[in-house]
């Protein structure tokens, strides 16, 4: 954002970091957990899908902190996932 006052100008920004996906396992129960690596304050969408053309949104989460931990309980039956992180 930026505001003009009086002669003076003041510019913001906001950095944008991109999530990372870290830590990624899979226990005997068949659940994927990992970790999301970003910027603390940011609400993350937790998509999935079987290809990589249809997604399904599986959570929306606000970060507390710089690393959230998500577990994916409904994969248990999929030989085969893939995971995207999208910032809202």
């Amino acid at each position: 954002p930026v505001s003009l006052a009086a002669g003076q100008i003041r510019v913001g920004a906001v950095v944008a970091v991109t999530p990372v996906l870290a830590n990624v396992s899979r226990n005997v129960q068949g659940e994927v957990s990992f970790d999301i690596r970003g910027r603390t304050g940011a609400r993350y969408v937790i998509q999935a899908g079987d290809t990589l053309g249809a997604w399904t949104t599986l959570a929306t989460r606000d970060a507390e902190a710089d690393s959230i931990r998500f577990t994916d309980l409904t994969a248990t039956a999929a030989e085969r996932r893939f995971y995207r992180v999208l910032v809202q």
